[in-house]
């Protein structure tokens, strides 16, 4: 699931028209998608903690830099949902529930 939601990323500012916006928001927004994405790719063959806190970090930093970038409400609302959705994959592979 963290391989797609990091591909939905990098494609997302150009996919929901605010590749062109003012700010780092766009740039944020593919550079955390790369990271996700092979951090997804390391974890496919050996799940390892640090991808686990790696991915919370990660879905914690979306959720708030949306706001510290002033993002138009495309990328707040992508970036809340796809934070959620890793920070919440993350938590529930480290408590040992589904895996990320």
């Amino acid at each position: 699931m963290n391989v797609v939601l990091g591909v939905w990323l990098i494609t997302a500012p150009v996919a929901l028209s605010y590749s062109a916006s003012p700010g780092a928001v766009a740039w944020n927004t593919f550079l955390s998608g790369i990271v996700i994405t092979a951090t997804g790719l390391c974890a496919v063959n050996r799940p390892r903690d640090w991808n686990v806190w790696t991915n919370l970090f990660l879905g914690s930093w979306l959720i708030a830099s949306a706001s510290l970038f002033g993002a138009v409400p495309a990328a707040v609302w992508n970036h809340a949902l796809v934070g959620m959705l890793l920070g919440g994959s993350a938590f529930l592979t480290a408590r040992g529930g589904a895996p990320g």
